[in-house]
């Protein structure tokens, strides 16, 4: 009789893992592969750029905005999060963070567009990897930044938001070097100061003026940017 308890109590025990186990995975089923949309009629979003490589992901929108809703706010001296996510990465594998809200909107800001959130996550599988991403109307955007010093991208791939295109810097299309030609420019801003200089005396006529500044800057230094955050 003894003998028969112990074996239930065992099986019990084996059962009990295994559903924990299903239960722990599925609860973290955000991500699937998918491999072939790039032959599907779906409507793919327009890039100025395509990898050469790539890999492409289904991704569970509403199921990651559920996940994301009682995560902490990263501040002060708060550093553990009960919210762990996993990520795809370049090899196909999911890697996971810690995560924690980060939102780069003013606080009364981020209360009037409460549908623009950002959060980042500390690499658990991966340590000293991080991972920075904005969930939005315009669907998800990830970039990890590798304690290797790599950096990989996680975009919209198509127009349903339901599929994410994963690909590394390195495979990024080499672009063109940049090349100064500022002293062209500037012979030909002093060729045409004359037809200008009437229009100079309006900056001093008194009113004011509000103007739209756009800053573009190189991945290098947004990296650095980022990096000295953390």
């Amino acid at each position: 009789m003894k003998l028969y308890y112990k074996k239930a109590s065992i099986f019990f025990l084996l059962l009990f893992l295994l559903v924990f186990k299903v239960t722990a995975q599925d609860a973290d089923k955000l991500w699937s592969k998918a491999f072939e949309l790039e032959k599907s009629t779906i409507k793919k979003i327009e890039r100025k750029s395509i990898p050469t490589t790539f890999k492409v992901y289904q991704l569970d929108l509403n199921l990651l905005k559920s996940k994301l809703n009682n995560t902490p706010k990263r501040k002060g001296k708060l550093t553990t999060s009960s919210t762990f996510l996993s990520f795809p990465n370049e090899k196909g594998e999911l890697e996971k963070y810690q995560v924690f809200e980060a939102s780069i909107l003013e606080e009364s800001l981020q209360k009037k567009y409460p549908t623009i959130r950002s959060f980042v996550g500390k690499g658990i599988d991966n340590p000293g990897s991080v991972i920075r991403f904005s969930v939005t109307s315009q669907g998800f955007h990830g970039m990890v930044l590798k304690r290797s010093g790599g950096a990989l991208y996680i975009d919209p791939y198509t127009s349903d938001k339901e599929s994410y295109i994963v690909y590394t810097k390195k495979n990024l299309p080499s672009i063109e070097q940049f090349e100064c030609r500022f002293d062209e420019f500037n012979s030909a801003t002093k060729s045409k100061s004359q037809n200008v200089s009437a229009k100079i005396d309006n900056a001093n006529d008194g009113n004011l003026r509000t103007f739209r500044l756009a800053v573009a800057t190189t991945g290098e230094y947004s990296q650095f940017h980022i990096t000295s955050q953390n």
